[in-house]
């Protein structure tokens, strides 16, 4: 599903570096690490935002450099700011992302949207950060990405709203969706995923454990 090998990238006096990280459909894997690691820059490279040199980065198949726009619809990052034009509302942020992604599924938009109550007439500007999460995720859910790349997505979210979400990630695994969750405390998230990956100084690690080894289970001390 994710394959990435050999995976560099330079910010100023920063280097991100990643020789092979990979995950499997319905895998997920917690990213953990100190702040100013490099978590949030990795989830980025993945997501084609930061350009990277790399030996392979791909996701079923289709491969970053090959087709950037038809890649970046295979993936889908989130975090708890939205950086959506300040003006718009949550509909009208809504009906402009849709444009971008073909397979975008309304209903699965509107369920979770009624779900977790965020209302159509809302400013971007006027939204919380819990509340930028949820529109995030909203866009998410909409996209039909095959790959989630979750970057602190509910620290300020209220707790209802969490179980919600998780259990919504949950479901979307069991359908095949692969999820990146950036997270410095366990959570409802983290407590969903079998993988586990350590970024330090700007290394992303990812082990196996050994009782793992033959289903492909994805594991990194810490």
């Amino acid at each position: 599903m994710l394959k990435l090998v050999n995976l560099t990238f330079q910010l100023g006096h920063f280097q991100l570096q990643a020789a092979d990280f990979r995950l499997s459909q319905g895998d997920g894997c917690w990213l953990q690490g100190f702040n100013g690691a490099g978590k949030s820059t990795f989830l980025k490279c993945i997501a084609g935002i930061y350009p990277v040199t790399a030996e392979s980065l791909s996701i079923n198949g289709l491969a970053c450099n090959d087709d950037l726009v038809s890649y970046k619809q295979q993936v889908f990052f989130i975090s708890q700011h939205c950086h959506a034009y300040p003006d718009f509302s949550v509909m009208q942020t809504l009906a402009f992302c849709r444009r971008f992604y073909p397979l975008w599924s309304q209903d699965d938009v509107e369920h979770l949207q009624d779900l977790l109550q965020l209302p159509d007439s809302k400013k971007v500007r006027q939204l919380s950060a819990g509340m930028a999460a949820k529109l995030n995720l909203l866009l998410a859910a909409g996209s039909q990405a095959s790959l989630l790349l979750l970057d602190e997505l509910i620290a300020q979210v209220d707790s209802p709203s969490r179980h919600i979400i998780a259990s919504y990630l949950q479901q979307r695994m069991r359908d095949g969706v692969a999820i990146i969750y950036c997270s410095h405390h366990q959570d409802e998230i983290s407590c969903l995923l079998k993988g586990r990956a350590l970024v330090t100084e700007g290394v992303v690690r990812q082990e196996r454990r050994a009782e793992q080894r033959a289903t492909g289970g994805l594991y990194a001390t810490v």
